[in-house]
């Protein structure tokens, strides 16, 4: 006999990784037989928020429909209330970023500064006493600016549902599980706990075109090809300047070797005398990487 469950997917559409990593969870659970509905939020803050909370119909309708489990991304916490006042008791948290310093108290894993490197820095797992106490001391910054996030959807919670209804920080901590896009083979290690579910490159696209001739003839100059790119968030043009020499000599020094590098500012001429070295402000990165 096959047992399905149904799950409320909040999504609020803040970005497209982000937009991608709630869409791919939602996929697995669906190839398994599950049934998933999903609720897209344009606005991801307090306007749309304050709206849906105040939708009576919408709100009717979610509790008819008895849903299992639900999930959501902390960037928006109208959903974990939500969950909450629908009366769905088993959801989960999502983070489509790395794994973040802070995030994990919600599940009872200490973060430790002393030796874990945050993700808003540029430090290694190997820190000096100084290193040390700036990686703290980001981590302190990080603990002062996310009450200012929550609180006032608190505020918006308790004066639709009243005084009585939970802070979203206690809504959080009882979920089930905090399922993160981390690949714990090439993270830091850390301290963790079962609840912590790495499932990093879900969003991976498994399907791909052929790339076009322009692309296939630079791919084909050469036996050996290296693609250097970081997204569509992290822009290479911003980099540090040593950095930025490191890319170039290390291309200069591996003539054998085409670098193709995502770069968005072609006036830099970032490539100019370097005849392995391309550059591009877009790059078709699944289909190269296929190819």
């Amino acid at each position: 006999s096959l047992f399905s469950f149904r799950f409320l997917a909040y999504n609020p559409i803040f970005a497209r990784s982000h937009l991608n990593f709630i869409g791919s969870l939602s996929d697995s659970l669906i190839e398994a037989g599950h049934e998933v509905e999903m609720m897209n939020l344009r606005d991801a803050w307090h306007g749309q928020c304050n709206f849906t909370l105040y939708h009576q119909e919408i709100i009717e309708e979610l509790i008819r429909e008895k849903y299992d489990g639900a999930f959501s991304e902390p960037i928006c916490m109208c959903g974990f209330a939500l969950f909450n006042h629908i009366g769905i008791t088993n959801y989960a948290v999502t983070l489509s970023i790395a794994s973040s310093e802070g995030s994990f108290e919600t599940t009872g894993a200490p973060s430790f500064p002393s030796y874990v490197p945050g993700i808003r820095i540029y430090l290694g797992e190997k820190m000096n006493f100084f290193e040390r106490i700036h990686n703290s001391f980001n981590y302190f910054v990080l603990g002062l600016f996310v009450p200012g996030i929550r609180n006032p959807f608190d505020a918006m919670f308790k004066q639709r549902f009243g005084l009585e209804f939970p802070n979203i920080d206690n809504i959080i901590n009882n979920s089930s599980f905090f399922f993160v896009n981390s690949e714990p083979l090439i993270d830091f290690p850390k301290i963790t706990t079962h609840k912590l579910i790495d499932i990093g490159g879900i969003g991976v696209s498994s399907g791909h075109q052929k790339v076009n001739e322009t692309w296939s003839e630079i791919l084909n100059r050469r036996e050996k090809n290296v693609l250097i790119s970081f997204g569509t968030v992290a822009k290479s043009y911003l980099m540090p300047d040593q950095y930025k020499k490191s890319i170039i000599e290390t291309a200069r020094n591996n003539p054998d070797v085409t670098f193709i590098w995502k770069y968005e500012k072609p006036e830099h001429r970032i490539s100019q005398g370097i005849d392995n070295l391309v550059e591009a402000t877009w790059i078709p990165q699944n289909d190269m990487l296929c190819e």
